[in-house]
Parts: structure tokens; sequence; C-alpha cells
């Protein structure tokens, strides 16, 4: 790497660094989401304004940064979920993950082949990064929410599964050219086998951590990144889902933890110290990078195509997609808590990772897909999540919630 390139690459990441955490503060201070801010941070970093970021300099370390974080937030996801409340629900995060996920990209290419034009591959691709929820955004939202546990567990759970299904087949879409009947058979196949690669890996962390003793519990947090690597690249380099198999060795290694809490809480929380560090620096990371790879005069351009899109997203895919969940017999689910969570859909990480890769590959479609999900972060992130608390209200789900 030339002198020049290492001093651009240092320069970019304080200046991220800096104005990150700065951002970071306001953010609590207005009550907005952290993400929201880094986004435009990134535009004021790119090269449509500053030029101090710029990641078509160093296309593969930005593309690497970019899907590594994402699968390291998918695996604190899953280590976050609670094993009892996934087995109580898991039929309706299921349905949710699968064909929710289907219904929320056919409706979304839908409405994008018909303002864009595109052909059904390209229509569809947009639909699968769009389809994916953002547990970073929906868990702090909830956590304040006295709603329904079984409902909080739903929707947590949903997140973290349909990031992974999501991302694994707008992965298959974007790199083949298949039919939609090969597209499909390629896309099981990579998640079977992602579940296999996951689950070894989150079985052989958990082995690991329960041999830890008290003196070597700040490990936890390098074996956490270590199988999180691995997991990730071993999927990958299989051609299976690097996603989903990072999801699910966070979620069989979640019972270590679990485990922890209860024996040794002062070890416990300098793990979750430890996360959460890396989780707002992986939310700072792939934000600044979609933004500095935006145009704004694209933007722009896209813009009203781009808020159909998001309109669509919201008004019609979602609400198809949570009519599945009576599918659930077991589920119960009552109508006020259907209205519920179809209005809880925020978008975030996994969606603005994907736009951030076809960006670095120069994808002939990644201004459409990157100008749909910057609309789509900016309207559910800021219209959404401030109004669900008022919602929950209305539709009597708070205080004495049924559980």
């Amino acid at each position: 790497m030339p002198a020049s390139q290492s001093l651009q690459l240092i320069l970019g990441l304080g200046a991220m660094l800096l104005g990150g955490a700065g951002l970071a503060v306001l953010a609590e201070r207005w009550h907005v989401p952290d993400i929201v801010l880094f986004l435009l941070l990134g535009i004021l970093l790119g090269p449509a304004v500053l030029a101090i970021v710029r990641p078509t300099t160093l296309p593969g370390l930005a593309e690497g940064s970019v899907m590594l974080g994402a699968a390291y937030l998918l695996f604190e996801g899953g280590r976050s979920l609670d094993a009892k409340e996934l087995r109580a629900g898991w039929r309706g995060t299921v349905i949710l993950a699968t064909l929710g996920v289907l219904v929320t990209a056919a409706v979304v290419a839908a409405t994008a082949h018909l303002v864009f034009g595109l052909d059904l591959t390209q229509a569809l691709l947009i639909g699968a990064v769009l389809a994916p929820t953002d547990p970073a955004a929906i868990v702090p939202i909830l956590a304040a929410l006295p709603v329904a546990q079984r409902l909080k567990a739903l929707l947590v759970s949903e997140s973290a599964a349909n990031d992974a299904t999501g991302a694994a087949l707008a992965v298959v879409l974007a790199g083949s050219g298949l039919s939609i009947g090969t597209g499909l058979l390629t896309l099981a196949w990579n998640l079977v086998l992602g579940l296999a690669v996951g689950g070894v890996v989150g079985l052989a962390l958990h082995a690991l951590e329960g041999r830890l003793k008290a003196p070597h519990q700040s490990l936890r947090t390098l074996l956490a990144l270590a199988a999180l690597i691995t997991a990730y690249a071993a999927a990958t380099l299989l051609s299976a889902s690097g996603f989903l198999a990072a999801f699910i060795a966070g979620l069989l290694a979640g019972r270590s933890h679990r485990r922890l809490r209860r024996q040794d809480p002062v070890a416990a929380s300098f793990y979750e110290y430890s996360a959460g560090i890396f989780s707002r620096l992986v939310r700072l990371v792939v934000f600044t990078l979609l933004g500095a790879s935006l145009v704004p005069s694209v933007l722009w351009r896209l813009a009203l195509p781009a808020l159909l899109v998001t309109l669509a997203l919201v008004v019609v895919a979602r609400p198809l997609t949570v009519l599945l969940l009576p599918l659930d017999r077991r589920g119960r689910y009552r109508w006020p808590e259907l209205a519920f969570a179809a209005w809880v859909r925020e978008t975030g990480v996994v969606p603005a990772a994907l736009a951030a890769l076809l960006l670095a590959q120069h994808s002939p479609l990644a201004p459409t897909v990157a100008a749909c999900v910057f609309a789509a972060v900016i309207v559910t992130l800021l219209i959404q999540a401030p109004t669900t608390q008022y919602l929950a209200k209305r539709l009597g789900l708070l205080h004495g919630a049924r559980t």
C-alpha cells in the first residue's frame, strides 16, 4: 500500500471515530438512532463533500470491513436471544424469516419493476436487500416498552433471523444470473450448509467457554470474535451463507453467556460492555462507508421512485408478511399484536452492508439499491421508530400486556 493511501486511511479512520463519537452523544440527546447520523456523516466525509473517506481507493478493505461487521452484528443478535423464548415462538419466527422474506421481496420487486423499469432478477435483488429488519434498532425500542414478552421475543428473533435469510437471498441473486427455480434451490442449499457450519462453530465455542476459569473470563471476547470469523469465513468458502452461520453460532453460544450471567455477573457485564463498544463501532463503519459511497445528485434523482419503493415496503409488504403469522396456530396472535408487528420493521445494518458491498463491487444496480436503502433507513427510523410507543398505547398493548 503506498504511503499516501496509508495516510489517507489513517486520516479517514480518525475522522470517522471523532465524528462518530460526537454524533453518538447527539443521537442520545436528540433521541434519534445513531445510524441515521452516521449515514449523514459518511456523506459529509465522502468524495462528494470533504473527500476524507474514499471507499473506492481500498475496495477490498472496505468490502471486507462491511461484510464482517454485518456478520458480527448477526452473531451478537443470535447470542442475545433467550433460547426458551425462541423455542416458544419458533414457528412464528420461521414463518417471518422464510415466507415473510419471500413475500417482502416479491412486493418490493413488483414496485421496483414498475418505478425503475428493472428486469425481474434486478427487482428481486432490491426486494431481498430491503427484506431484513434491524435488531440494532428494534431491540432498544422494544426494551423500553412494557408489551407482551412473547411479542418482543418474536420481533427480536425475526429481526436476527431474517437478516440472515434476506442477506443470503440477496447474495445469491447478486451473483447468480440463475433462473428463479435454480436460484431458490441454491438459496436452500446455502441456508442448510450455513446452518451446519454455524452449528458446529457455535457448539465448539459453547464448549470452550464452559472450560474457562474465572481469571480467564476476559478471553470470552476474543473467543467470540474468533468464532465469528471462523463461522463466516468457513461458510463463505463452502459457498454457504456466512451470515446465517454467524447467527447460528451466536445463538448456540448464547447458552454459555446466560449461564455466566447467573454465575459471574461481573464477567458477564465485562463481555456485554465490550460487545456494546464493538457493535457501535461496526454501525459507525458500515453506515459511514455507505454514506461515503453515495452520490447526492444520484440520490436526488432517484429520490421519488426510492420513496415509492419504501412506501410499498412499509404499507403493503410488511402487513402482508405479518398476516402470515396466523399460520402459527399455537401463537394465537391477537389483531392488536399483528397491527403492532406490522409497524415494527426498521431497516438498518444488513441492508446498508449489502448496499455498500454492491457499491464496492461497482455493480450497475448499486446506485439504485443504495438509494432505496437510504430512503428506507430514513423513513423507518425517523417515522416508524419514534411512533412505536404511541401505537402500542393506542392498541392497548402497554401495561398489563398479556404474556
